[in-house]
């Protein structure tokens, strides 16, 4: 079972299959959606956010990449 599992996808469709599947397949108990790797940031700094078990990173968004996502999450969290 997954506790908290993060979507983070800027294509409002890819989401909706996403939550219709993740739904479907009964493992999921939260799914957190943000639209963005800056909502994603943001999210994440939250000082009274749930822990992320798993995310699902789309790697190819306009402002902000998965990869830029990922540098900046790292940095921000002390992981390298």
């Amino acid at each position: 079972m997954i506790k908290h599992l993060m979507t983070i996808d800027d294509e409002p469709i890819d989401q909706k299959m996403y939550r219709r599947l993740i739904s479907k397949s009964g493992i999921v108990e939260t799914l957190h959606q943000p639209m963005s790797g800056q909502e994603a940031l943001n999210f994440l700094a939250a000082p009274d956010r749930p822990t992320i078990d798993a995310m699902l990173l789309d790697i190819n968004m306009p402002g902000m990449s998965g990869f830029e996502f990922l540098e900046k999450a790292q940095a921000a969290h002390g992981n390298s």
